[in-house]
């Protein structure tokens, strides 16, 4: 300091009365003694709550998630850890770390262990597996990491269905797809083990709304079956997909279009179509003589009022599109173009809301009127889950929660 502002500085000290002084310095010492107490009572916090605590003083995380049961993931370099909707962070040592389903949620440490670990912070090792699934209907699957077959455990780590199959999937609708390790067939086991339909199918998928999507061993053609194993419809078709809204994508094996059945095998709309999607908020995406409508479940068609590159499944009652110029925007079920393909980039609607790139190259939230809820001010964003969305913003350098606003 120079010569100048110190005299300048001492003046000013003695310009001041002696009380205002003294209490100045009662002030000084007071707090030093709260920040000395403040001290002690943060070295009795957690050390998971210390790590927040420090985290959101930089920044929330490297790459955020998606919310599931009131947590996302988070990653910040090599480990991963979760977030809550009051943005605490705790368990942040996991590598890597999956969303919770059903209550647990599957992790890995450092050596490539794999976890269970329950919302209250409880851990069971499953140091006994090499793949671990997420829980559907209060089981996961897992493969034994010795003899490379796949069972199924409950949330306690318990191993319920022993690792015996060639190939297993999760349960859907009480029943779970399993290979047989002798023939390579398919088949269906319940929750006990039991095998309920013989491994007999050459390809098979899981249940949906009452019937598997099944592939003929022999011709080589799809066909659907019941929870008894019972061949409801034919095995006939060059193609097929599961039930959706009660109606099936199928492929003729004539022809080679696309048409939807019902659950009985009746032919509902024609296959005269060259794409066709599934249904989805009872609408399909499908395209003929080089163009493409939208149909509902009776078959009507409704032309679109342009030619779009893309259009994606509807979502809350939108879809999203991209124009022949690449440029992103939203339609209605009637074809309707709603908000005007005008961004660089758009994903589908979640929580009412959609993430827009802006040609700003900055992201933001619109409804489904078109209208900007949030600005385009961050460097990337996710989709609202459960009220809330991970953003990255240019100051913090990584990712951090928001609420979605009150509309």
């Amino acid at each position: 300091m120079k010569k100048k502002q110190l005299k300048k500085l001492k003046r000013l000290m003695w310009s001041v009365p002696f009380p205002s002084i003294f209490m100045d310095i009662g002030i000084f010492i007071m707090a030093i003694i709260l920040a000395f107490i403040f001290s002690q009572l943060n070295n009795r916090l957690t050390s998971d709550l210390q790590e927040a605590l420090s985290l959101h003083e930089k920044y929330v995380a490297e790459q955020g998630y998606l919310f599931s049961e009131g947590l996302s993931v988070l990653e910040e370099g090599e480990s991963y850890g979760y977030i809550d909707k009051q943005k605490h962070v705790f368990r942040f040592k996991y590598t890597p770390a999956e969303n919770f389903s059903e209550g647990a949620a599957v992790v890995t440490d450092q050596n490539n262990t794999y976890w269970l670990l329950s919302h209250e912070g409880n851990e069971i090792s499953l140091d006994k597996y090499d793949v671990v699934g997420n829980f559907k209907e209060g089981l996961a699957c897992v493969r034994n990491s010795i003899n490379g077959n796949y069972g199924f455990i409950d949330q306690s780590g318990t191993e319920i269905i022993e690792c015996q199959f060639y190939d297993a999937s999760n349960f859907s609708e009480g029943l779970a797809r399993v290979r047989n390790s002798i023939n390579g067939n398919y088949g269906f086991i319940d929750q006990s083990g039991t095998e309920i339909i013989e491994c007999q199918f050459y390809d098979a998928s899981n249940f949906s709304e009452g019937l598997a999507r099944v592939r003929n061993s022999i011709n080589g053609n799809y066909g659907f079956i019941d929870q008894s194993g019972t061949e409801i419809i034919e095995c006939q078709f060059y193609d097929a997909s599961n039930f959706s809204e009660g109606l099936a994508r199928v492929r003729n094996s004539i022809n080679g279009n696309y048409g939807f059945i019902d659950k009985h095998g009746r032919e509902i709309i024609p296959c005269k179509y060259y794409e066709a999607s599934n249904f989805s908020d009872g609408v399909a995406i499908v395209s003929r003589d080089y163009a493409y409508y939208l149909i509902d479940k009776t078959g009507k068609e409704f032309p679109l009022d342009k030619y779009y590159l893309y259009i994606g499944n509807f979502k809350e009652g939108c879809a999203v599109v991209c124009d022949s110029e690449y440029n992103y925007g939203f339609i209605n079920k009637n074809g309707t173009e709603i908000v005007p393909t005008k961004y660089k980039y758009a994903s589908d609607f979640h929580d009412g809301l959609a993430v827009v790139l802006g040609y700003n190259n900055r992201y933001g939230y619109i409804d489904k009127t078109g209208q900007l809820v949030i600005p385009l001010i961050y460097q990337d964003a996710c989709e609202f889950h459960e009220g809330c969305a991970f953003v990255k913003t240019r100051k913090k350098g990584g990712w951090e929660v928001i609420r979605k606003p009150k509309q």
